[in-house]
């Protein structure tokens, strides 16, 4: 195996080495600090940013490095080479403290970058090559600078998405486990289908599918989006079941005109409370890590052992999730149709969706049935699968990139949509195959359904949270005097034990990502007590 070789650099009286390995030499064999030492020169660092020093070998340019990152920024060191970051360790001078990963060690790194990434002191990432050694695999440095951009870049647009309905779902939560007795979780469900599972979004694809599927629907597990059950009413087909993962009013626009006895609904425990209401005992428990917290973790452990999903925010992505769940193996197929992540100048979704309806019902002489005006920006043209010219948005762009990365490898996973963005599996109309005309008894599924869960009861789980909270409420109020006052710690120190728990207080705050112990927060995190003790008395009635 071939080492790196040290070789002295040709400069008069220099001291300074350059590297020579594979053939070629990773520094300038006159003047082996000139190239590094002017990219650092012309750079500026802002405070809260994680930079990549890549191939970083004899670690030149490293002391300018920390003095434009400061205290406020952070370096971390990578080096795709086994035999190159070997080297690189032992040139780190001793009293250097930097992370540094190789290939082998890229899960490491990819926790301690989203472990910093939580912290919410680091909103940037920059890559620096350090020498000509990231030449050798350039292509994989191109990808981890891409990953810890997106890490950094996701916590940051979840967090917009929390601070805007963090308060919602949290709620959502306490007023949903009111109802989990009455029904299963996805954990209960597992396994229980043995036909070819369909899910339908609500994308134009869908309208395509549906006629391809006429005559057996029977021969499918037909797996709707909530805003898809319009569609394929209008088909006269009625879904084995429906996903729905929406926290706010509108989505109920998707559920008019349907009993609630019709089919049963695997809803997240965030989502709408009144939907869950409309169902009843013919809900389907799942949970969405929507935030890192200590008390969706306790609800976690409590309720949903085996039925958590990752936070997706799509509901498409959710059903494909569950569809995967709820398959007996990996020989039952899946067929994916209206997850299209984009739409036709004009169109929105599949014919007879909510949205498409609200057209309808809303277009006269001077306002057209056609949306043209979705086609605004930030709305951007793409080619999609098909050749065809669609549109779509960052948002939607962004779904359909998670749908490749978590299912793009599953086995017997198809995209059977016509149009829209590719969605990284094999394209495959829908087919019964050797599940055709199976027998009409009693699916594992159905009798599940018909199981009451009466093991889950969250009374308990309300009591204490509203005795936490009425301590929380009294030590802000008196302080010192307050009956619940431990002398043993600070008041300080009780107040951050308790509050550590429940983030759903302070979560949705801008600056909920952390918690803090200032006056101002503390103030905030007062008013917000009165809401969730409601909702903690209801419960533990």
């Amino acid at each position: 195996m071939q080492k790196p070789r040290l070789v002295p650099a040709g400069q008069g009286f220099s001291s300074l080495n350059t590297v020579e390995y594979k053939n070629r030499f990773l520094y300038s064999k006159y003047n082996p600090t000139q190239a590094i030492q002017k990219t650092l020169d012309s750079l500026t660092i802002l405070p809260g940013t994680i930079v990549i020093a890549c191939s970083p070998a004899l670690w030149y340019g490293l002391e300018t490095l920390e003095e434009k990152c400061g205290d406020t920024s952070m370096i971390i060191a990578f080096e795709a080479d086994e035999v190159l970051c070997e080297f690189a360790k032992e040139n780190l001078p001793k009293e250097k403290n930097i992370p540094l990963f190789s290939k082998k060690t890229l899960l490491k790194m990819d926790s301690l970058i989203r472990e910093k990434t939580l912290t919410g002191n680091y909103r940037r990432v920059i890559r620096i090559d350090m020498s000509a050694g990231v030449q050798f695999e350039g292509e994989l440095y191109s990808r981890v600078e891409a990953s810890s951009e997106d890490i950094v870049a996701s916590f940051w647009k979840s967090r917009v998405t929390i601070t805007l309905l963090g308060r919602l779902f949290a709620k959502n939560i306490f007023k949903n486990l009111t109802l989990i007795k009455k029904g299963l979780t996805l954990s209960d469900v597992r396994k229980t289908v043995e036909k070819p599972i369909l899910v339908c979004g609500a994308g134009e694809s869908l309208d395509a599918t549906l006629k391809d599927i006429k005559g057996m629907e029977k021969d499918f597990f037909i797996l709707a989006v909530d805003a898809s059950l319009s569609c394929l009413r209008e088909n006269h087909i009625c879904p084995h079941a429906a996903v729905g993962v929406e926290s706010q009013l509108a989505i109920q626009k998707a559920y008019i005109g349907f009993k609630g006895n019709e089919f049963p609904v695997f809803l997240d425990i965030c989502s709408r409370t009144q939907v869950a209401r409309m169902f009843s005992d013919r809900v389907i428990w799942f949970c969405s890590e929507y935030a890192h917290g200590e008390f969706l973790k306790k609800i976690e452990e409590n309720f949903f052992e085996g039925a958590v999903l990752p936070p997706l925010g799509s509901v498409g992505l959710s059903a494909v999730c569950i569809a995967l769940a709820l398959r007996k193996d990996d020989s039952i197929p899946i067929f994916v149709s209206g997850l299209d992540f984009s739409f036709s100048a004009g169109r929105t979704h599949a014919k007879s969706a909510p949205a498409e309806l609200a057209r309808l019902s809303s277009c006269t002489k001077i306002i057209p049935h056609e949306n043209y005006s979705a086609l605004l920006p930030p709305c951007f043209a793409v080619q999609t699968k098909d050749g065809s010219k669609m549109f779509t948005t960052p948002s939607m762009a962004l779904y359909a990139k998670m749908f490749c990365e978590q299912f793009s490898g599953m086995q017997n996973v198809y995209d059977s949509g016509l149009c829209g963005l590719s969605l990284g599996i094999e394209q495959k109309k829908p087919q019964a195959g050797q599940f055709k005309n199976q027998s009409e008894k009693k699916s594992a599924f159905e009798i599940k359904l018909e199981e009451k869960n009466s093991s889950k009861n969250p009374r308990d789980f309300y009591r204490k949270e509203k005795e936490a909270l009425l301590e929380i409420k009294d030590l802000l109020t008196n302080g010192e005097n307050s009956s619940h006052r431990e002398k043993t710690i600070s008041l300080t120190q009780q107040l951050e034990n308790l509050l550590k728990e429940r983030e759903y207080l302070y979560l949705h705050f801008p600056d909920g990502y952390k918690l803090s112990m200032e006056s101002p927060f503390l103030k905030r995190v007062r008013a917000e007590l009165d809401p969730f003790l409601r909702i903690m008395e209801e419960g533990s009635l």
